[in-house]
């Protein structure tokens, strides 16, 4: 089964950057061990036979402007999207952050459908779960959706089948105006003979000529407000990004970070005990504000 992304999912596929991926990266913990087994099933009928975009590759167009399509993976294996890993030591929060850290940078393999699973165990006395879906399967929420399909409130609850395909909608976000640009440029190649039609029917239609420059006014108006847009203010978060130097951002007590972050690390934090008020008002009143971490993310980026 083939069927065409959406222009929004499109536009997510195609801002992917090595050092920016459109990657939805989540994280699962678990107080006790995870049965791999029973995990394996569970996400082969709830997650891979339900939703048909998780057993699916993206296939670019050879024709100009057309979106890629969703096509089956002829060769499709759920170990290629499961993997089952032991954390290192100690196997606590921090360990867990650097795994998770080292995969966030790897992309996905284009030729297979976008998402991995990582079952990880030694994470204390249970076991983590990280998932990696790409933006353009579905939005954020979308996604929270599919993960928490594979939940039970019941800890005794059967693994049922379930063999009704579901389509995801589109990225919502994004999708009139990627929606909007798409087809403007997409008919483009036949602006020339409309032109043509039109122009015979303002021969004849005076009015007619008034409602078409009414309309081509206001595309205009949107298309000159879009290209005059000025560039952002230059600053240290603007440029190429990179991976090599982090900042880490903790509404608590900033001491165990510093591990995390390294020397050249930034860490913006609450350091006050004994204060009582609703976030809105203690987050300024201790400095905990947007303003201070982009403030650590310029001295960080030196």
């Amino acid at each position: 089964m083939s069927r065409r992304l959406s222009s929004a999912d499109s536009a997510w596929l195609h801002m992917d950057r090595p050092t920016n991926l459109m990657v939805i990266n989540s994280v699962l913990l678990f107080d006790q061990p995870v049965d791999w087994e029973r995990l394996a099933q569970l996400t082969q009928l709830r997650l891979v036979n339900r939703y048909p975009k998780f057993h699916q590759r993206v296939v670019e167009s050879h024709v100009p402007l057309r979106a890629p399509s969703w096509e089956d993976d002829p060769d499709f294996a759920l170990e290629h999207h499961m993997h089952h890993r032991a954390l290192p030591a100690p196997g606590d929060r921090g360990a867990l952050q650097e795994l998770v850290s080292d995969l966030m940078t790897m992309p996905l393999d284009r030729n297979r459908p976008l998402w991995h699973l990582y079952m990880v165990d030694g994470f204390g006395e249970g076991a983590a779960i990280i998932s990696r879906m790409h933006h353009c399967i579905a939005d954020g929420i979308a996604l929270a959706r599919v993960m928490l399909s594979l939940a039970d409130s019941d800890p005794d609850a059967g693994i049922e089948p379930d063999d009704q395909p579901v389509c995801l909608a589109p990225t919502s976000l994004l999708a009139g105006a990627a929606d909007s640009a798409m087809r403007a440029l997409a008919g483009a190649g036949g602006a020339v003979l409309t032109a043509v039609r039109q122009s015979a029917h303002i021969a004849t239609s005076p009015s007619h000529a008034g409602r078409l420059a009414g309309a081509l006014g206001r595309d205009a108006a949107t298309t000159l407000r879009l290209l005059l847009t000025p560039a952002d203010a230059a600053t240290a978060i603007k440029g190429d990004p990179g991976v090599s130097r982090r900042v880490a951002v903790e509404a608590g007590v900033r001491s165990d970070w510093w591990r995390y972050v390294g020397l050249k690390g930034q860490v913006v934090g609450i350091d006050h005990f004994g204060a009582s008020a609703p976030a809105k008002v203690l987050f300024p009143q201790f400095g905990f504000t947007a303003e201070k971490v982009i403030e650590a993310v310029e001295k960080t980026a030196g």
